[in-house]
């Protein structure tokens, strides 16, 4: 798998979660609760949108896109998945 891969699915999990618990019957219906979910489905796919694009931008040197990656990547160290080697 490669870096690319592993955040992305990350980001998947991490907005399937978030729509499962807003669609639940327990979700609380408030507009200031309602919009905080909603910002961090925005950032999801935001981090999505900034993985793809520094996948596909030629760079010339790795440094930039490693250290995107590389900082994208550091919540998910402890995912069984995590390759501490990219």
């Amino acid at each position: 798998m490669t870096r690319t891969a592993f955040l992305l699915a990350r980001f998947a999990e991490e907005e399937n979660r978030i729509r499962a618990f807003m669609d639940s019957p327990t979700f609380p219906r408030g507009t200031v609760v309602r919009r905080h979910w909603a910002i961090q489905l925005a950032d999801c796919e935001a981090k999505r949108q900034i993985v793809r694009q520094v996948s596909i931008i030629e760079w010339g040197g790795y440094a930039v896109r490693d250290f995107i990656l590389d900082a994208l990547s550091k919540p998910y160290a402890n995912h069984p998945d995590f390759d501490p080697a990219w």
